[in-house]
């Protein structure tokens, strides 16, 4: 080992400054130490050089191997993690994403590093990010930096969707990075909204449900007063004795509101067996043209008595069916007590059958009442509702005619469908399968 320079030269000056007191020093010997010790000082320094720049290397390449042992770390944590993970520097440039983040925007591996952030926002959010950005760096101040919050992204190829971003700060040597926990809550928001949508279907039907109540406590309470009540009067014989013709014309009145809450009670069996897939057909061949006009004589006195005509066009196929004739004249019969019931005095109702426009058998209801709206017939299609479903609404009915009609035709195979215009009338349209019309041949 090196003697320390420092002491060898601190020893030769103390000889040289005794010899010059006495003379006993040799002048020249005492220069070639003075320059032996420098050499040895030079190759001391020059030793210690090589062993710090040894160490310098030493100690890059166990940083290096440190960073690289760090990285594998964090690499394989974000591999096994299922949330996505995003690492942004102050510009919003992408500088490391995991593969989880990848599949979530459908981005090939290694396809995010390098890019803005913004190009998995939407063009609205995107615009204002680097103004997000400046802004906390300027006064610390923003909505999502730690904390958790739900956003839109944007997939690769353009869909939008949402996700559940956490962003956090790390402080590092050369600037700040941002880090965004993302998750892809696609799922969770369509089950949210499914059971909203179900929510609001159950509101609805309980409102449906209490629409029902107060309709059947009209329709059932109203029929049944007149019952009891005629009833009472003939069993007291307040015109005389039995005989009277008043009391004929009270029989009457008891007779048709009978044979009202019959129908009535009839309508909620059928509608309640068509739901659960009960209601049975007792097929056979049908006259259509009979089963119209039947329609056509059960609802003229009521289209009289409100100045209503009643017609129907000429039909020239005079089409057969094989179908259940009581539940086709059901189906009708609601049809065209509908279309006379809101028609008022002075219109229309016609009956025509398109038996040529194509293999299926149309049959065509049109009258000229009140008609309704996109929201009305939606409404109107609905069991146990009304367009006008109010105590005080001006036309009587439970609301069971139009989807109980639909029923039947589906039934059958058939579709139902309404045309109406608000204030200018409304056609409906049921169609019967060419496959229960019956040719010439059959």
């Amino acid at each position: 080992m090196a003697r320390p320079y420092s002491h060898l030269l601190e020893r030769q000056l103390a000889r040289a400054k005794r010899g010059r007191e006495d003379g006993s020093v040799d002048v020249e010997r005492l220069l070639d130490l003075v320059d032996g010790a420098y050499e040895e000082m030079e190759a001391e320094r020059r030793l210690a050089e090589r062993t710090l720049s040894l160490l310098e290397q030493e100690l890059r390449a166990i940083n290096a191997h440190i960073r690289a042992d760090a990285e594998i770390l964090v690499q394989t944590i974000l591999s096994k993690i299922g949330d996505g993970v995003v690492v942004i520097n102050e510009q919003g440039v992408i500088e490391n994403a995991n593969r989880a983040v990848e599949n979530i925007f459908r981005v090939a591996r290694g396809g995010l590093s390098g890019n803005p952030i913004s190009t998995l926002m939407p063009p609205e959010h995107a615009a204002r990010h680097k103004t997000y950005i400046e802004t906390y760096l300027n006064t610390g101040k923003s909505r999502i930096i730690n904390a958790t919050t739900q956003v839109e992204a944007v997939r690769a190829g353009g869909e939008r969707f949402p996700i559940e971003l956490a962003v956090g700060e790390i402080l590092r040597v050369d600037g700040r990075r941002f880090i965004g926990i993302i998750r892809d809550i696609t799922d969770r928001v369509k089950t949210q909204e499914a059971l909203l949508t179900a929510r609001d279907a159950a509101i609805a039907a309980n409102r449906a449900k209490s629409e029902l109540l107060a309709n059947m406590s009209h329709e059932l309470r109203t029929p049944l007063n007149a019952i009891i009540g005629f009833s009472d009067t003939i069993l007291a014989e307040v015109f005389g004795p039995l005989g009277h013709d008043k009391y004929r014309e009270y029989l009457a009145d008891i007779q048709e509101s009978g044979r009202h809450l019959l129908a009535i009670i009839n309508d909620i069996l059928d509608v309640s067996a068509i739901e659960v897939g009960r209601l049975e057909l007792h097929e056979e061949v049908v006259e259509l043209i009979d089963v119209i006009e039947a329609c056509i004589r059960l609802v003229a006195p009521r289209a009289w008595a409100g100045g209503v005509m009643v017609a129907v066009h000429p039909v020239v196929c005079k089409p057969r069916l094989r179908a259940d004739e009581r539940r086709l004249k059901q189906a009708l019969l609601n049809v065209l007590s509908n279309a006379v019931k809101f028609t008022p005095e002075g219109g229309r109702v016609t009956v025509r059958v398109d038996c040529a426009s194509g293999p299926d058998l149309v049959i065509l209801v049109a009258d000229t009442g009140i008609g309704m709206d996109a929201p009305g017939i939606a409404k109107a299609m609905e069991e146990f509702s009304q367009v006008d479903s109010g105590l005080n609404r001006h036309f009587e009915g439970t609301g069971l005619g139009l989807p109980l009609t639909r029923g039947l035709i589906e039934r059958h195979g058939g579709r139902l469908a309404i045309l109406s215009e608000k204030d200018r009338g409304t056609t409906v349209m049921i169609t019967l399968p060419a496959a229960r019309v019956l040719r010439n041949t059959d």
